[in-house]
């Protein structure tokens, strides 16, 4: 369903990532985000999966640190926290 389509967007995404830097065009989209929001996706994507395996998952994050603003690239540092998570 819509967790599988985000895995694979997120792979196609690695992919087409390491053949741009690898061709000197890999540029980054720097807006600003929340960390809630990034770890509500992140939670959102690999939850059921976890449910599935019977792998326990559980996000915790101070209050203060969720409602932090940054200016970087959101879509970034969620396919390397993905990768991280999922390895």
């Amino acid at each position: 369903g819509d967790i599988s389509s985000k895995t694979l967007l997120s792979l196609t995404e690695d992919i087409l990532d390491l053949a741009k830097m690898e061709a000197g065009i890999f540029s980054l989209n720097e807006e600003p985000f929340v960390v809630k929001t990034l770890l509500d996706d992140i939670t959102y994507i690999f939850e059921l999966q976890c449910q599935k395996k019977r792998i326990a998952f559980d996000v915790r994050c101070s209050e203060w640190v969720q409602g932090l603003s940054f200016n970087s690239d959101a879509g970034r540092i969620k396919q390397v926290l993905m990768n991280l998570i999922s390895n």
